[in-house]
């Protein structure tokens, strides 16, 4: 199968042939041809040198058989197909609104309500007190039902305003 060879091969068989037979004073710069090359051609030497090197071309008989196509199964991954499937999309789980929660009382102790959010599951620990406010006169028990606003004082959370569902 022949093919034409590229501006850098060539470059490397005129190396390679001018360090075989000698021609190393060529490439270095130090030595001078007789007749002067072409613009873009290799001296008379080097030409040489590449007519010994450079493969002949082969005749069109025995030019390039077409590749034919084959069709093999698809490679079967060794992984199971539920560890291929792409990762769930992240789900932020938030608040109902900033500095409000909705939840169930977990706990209950003297001017404080442990709340567990419906939304995030996570507990809150409110401090109630006179500024506290309630929107029914009902007292609050364990397993109540409550949304709540709240502020951030002195880092801890203080209920302003509990709602009872």
């Amino acid at each position: 199968m022949a093919r034409s060879m590229t501006r850098s091969e060539t470059g490397l068989i005129v190396v390679v042939a001018s360090v075989v037979f000698g021609l190393g004073g060529l490439l270095s710069g130090c030595g001078k041809s007789e007749a002067p090359a072409g613009k873009g051609q290799p001296p008379p030497v080097q030409q040489q040198a590449l007519q010994q090197v450079q493969p002949q071309a082969q005749p069109a008989a025995q030019a390039q058989a077409p590749v034919q196509a084959t069709t093999e199964p698809p490679a079967q991954p060794d992984t199971p197909a539920a560890a291929q499937a792409p990762p769930a999309p992240v789900v932020e789980h938030k608040e109902i609104a900033p500095n409000k929660v909705r939840g169930k009382i977990i706990d209950t102790g003297w001017k404080l309500y442990v709340v567990r959010s419906r939304d995030t599951g996570k507990k809150y620990s409110f401090a109630v007190g006179r500024v506290t406010e309630y929107s029914s006169r009902k007292r609050l028990r364990e397993g109540d039902e409550i949304t709540v606003r709240y502020e951030h004082e002195r880092g801890r959370l203080v209920a302003l305003h509990i709602q009872i569902h």
